[in-house]
């Protein structure tokens, strides 16, 4: 049993080793980060574009739609080049725009998409990658940005020029603390979701929690990951990323509600319900859109906020009513408190985003939020897995309990207890025919009397391995009585069943004669009826079928004839 246990722990070593992995990972980065010395080949020139051709005002980027005249959808950004040695690259951040640049009115580059049904009107969150030749010094550089859906959504930032090498090298370093954090966002999802698919712990709790949580996970690491703005500079259309993070903040929503649902039965009460039926509707209708073109995603997103912020309100108060019956019942409140910790870190790192969000727009919008989203998931897992351990020993401590009351402790087979109640099932449950076997060890009285009960035990121990092999290979086996057992074929067809494995049964005794200890030949009589209506009556007549023929064998067996009677 303390092996079992043992194992049931791993898991939550799993959990905790990942956890603290992530966190050595983040300790590194962010040391690597700070004590790097490194000098960038670029310069940010993000402060110096201005909003006409010449010492105009310097644009708030943070705040481009302020900019946008009424009835007009565009407006330009200027920015006069130094002098180049050599051929530069100028690489800056557009959001939700068509952007398009010209040297001396001269168009050189413009944001350029496929028309696709499958995507959203505007280009995405992308990064544009504008090589300028040296010849170019001194020359008027202006931006054109075209906006997509509305003022809110202009944005033209991180304005880099310099090696372009240099440039991505430098900010993907710059991320990596936010990369580590999301991957192992992604690692502690997989593993809650492959823990949830282990038989033994999906029976220990009868519910897919683990699932639901982990698939959570899963989703905010990927958003969490596209939120870096790493990925774009390696993906040729990145439209498709923009979708997957509309998808994503669309449907991480759900398995919120459904985690609920499993852990705490939220389904029963009729509003949580409807919530998570609308919520699916919801999702639904966005996929329909999107398909037919009748809207965006980002045109939806609203309602994506709007659940989420629902959803977690529900999920908090399902969480301090779990406490407050914690404590009214004197139950354990720590994998409660692990989970209201979790719940707290989410809240609080979601104010600190949605503050800096509300103020201007953000390059990253998980930011602080993606630490929150960790410990969020981390403490709800292992919260979980500590349910699930306990649940697991409990079941530990029924089964023992279960195969001391049913098991018989000398051969392990099933007792009369568990016989009786096999019978009552076969009776209840209208199961088709079914085969019985009654057998009896003939001379267990002389080798007890002459030879000791150690050997008397050692004969049962070995009758029943005989009957194991042979008769319980094809259905269940029992010790009704001291000498007495009884096996239950069920197979579709007992009669041939019975008559292969009694030709078995016969070697195996003369196996065991070949070499035994008890100067004289093990004997087991046997009896066998078929059972083809399975009442109570027909089952207490079979019964006595077989165990008249078993007493004819006996008799047989030993040259004398007795009489016994046995009642169901």
């Amino acid at each position: 049993m303390k092996q079992n246990i043992n194992r049931c722990i791993k898991p939550v070593h799993i959990i905790f080793l990942l956890s603290l992995f992530g966190m050595l990972a983040l300790i590194i980065a962010a040391s690597f980060s700070k004590t790097h010395d490194y000098v960038p080949d670029y310069v940010d020139i993000s402060g110096d574009f201005r909003l006409t051709t010449e010492n105009g005002e310097v644009p708030d980027l943070g705040h481009l739609g302020d900019y946008i005249s009424p009835g007009n959808n565009s407006f330009y950004l200027y920015y006069r080049l130094p002098d180049l040695e050599k051929d530069v690259t100028l690489i800056y951040r557009s959001k939700d725009v068509y952007t398009s640049v010209f040297i001396d009115d001269v168009l050189i580059y413009e944001t350029s998409v496929p028309d696709s049904s499958f995507y959203n009107r505007s280009p995405g969150n992308l990064w544009n990658i504008i090589t300028l030749d040296k010849s170019y010094s001194g020359a008027l550089l202006s931006l054109k940005i075209e906006i997509v859906y509305d003022t809110k959504a202009v944005t033209a930032d991180h304005f880099y020029l310099g090696d372009g090498v240099n440039i991505i090298v430098n900010f993907v370093h710059n991320k990596l603390p936010a990369i580590f954090i999301s991957i192992i966002m992604l690692l502690v999802g997989f593993f809650l979701v492959v823990l949830d698919l282990i038989p033994k712990y999906h029976s220990a709790r009868s519910n897919h929690g683990l699932l639901y949580l982990g698939i959570y996970a899963l989703l905010i690491g990927m958003w969490s990951l596209l939120e870096t703005n790493v990925l774009q500079f390696f993906v040729s259309d990145q439209r498709i990323l923009q979708l997957i993070n509309n998808v994503i903040m669309i449907t991480d929503t759900l398995p919120l509600f459904m985690y609920l649902d499993c852990e705490y039965d939220a389904f029963k009460r009729p509003l949580t319900k409807w919530l998570c039926l609308v919520d699916l509707a919801y999702i639904l209708f966005c996929l329909f859109a999107q398909i037919t073109g009748i809207y965006d995603l980002h045109d939806l997103l609203a309602g994506a906020q709007i659940a989420l912020v629902v959803g977690s309100t529900i999920l908090f108060g399902w969480i301090v009513y779990a406490y407050m019956l914690c404590r009214r019942n004197k139950q354990d409140v720590v994998p409660v408190m692990l989970q209201m910790a979790g719940i707290g870190a989410l809240f609080f790192t979601a104010m600190i985003e949605f503050t800096k969000y509300t103020s201007t727009d953000t390059m990253d919008r998980a930011g602080a939020l993606r630490v929150g989203m960790l410990l969020f998931v981390i403490f709800f897992g292992i919260s979980n897995q500590i349910q699930t351990y306990r649940l697991m020993v409990q079941g530990m401590k029924y089964d023992v309990v279960s195969t001391l009351a049913y098991s018989d402790g000398l051969t392990s087979l099933g007792n009369r207890t568990a016989y009786l109640e096999q019978l009552d099932s076969y009776i209840k449950s209208k199961t088709a025919e079914i085969g019985i076997v009654f057998l009896d060890i003939n001379n267990l009285k002389l080798v007890n009397d002459n030879q000791g009960h150690e050997m008397g035990d050692k004969l049962i121990q070995e009758a029943s391995v005989i009957i194991k092999e042979s008769f319980g290979k094809y259905g269940k086996s029992y010790r009704i009585g001291g000498d007495e057992f009884c096996v239950l074929l069920e197979n579709k067809d007992p009669q041939s069943v019975y008559e292969s494995a009694l030709e078995y049964f016969y070697k195996l005794i003369d196996d065991a004669n070949n070499n035994n200890p008890y100067n004289l030949k093990i004997c087991i009589a046997h009896g066998f009826s078929i059972c083809k209506d399975l009442t109570k009556e027909e089952m207490e007549k079979a019964i006595r079928m077989a165990d008249h023929a078993m007493y004819k064998n006996k008799a047989k067996l030993k040259g004398a004839v007795s009489s016994r009677h046995r009642f169901f």
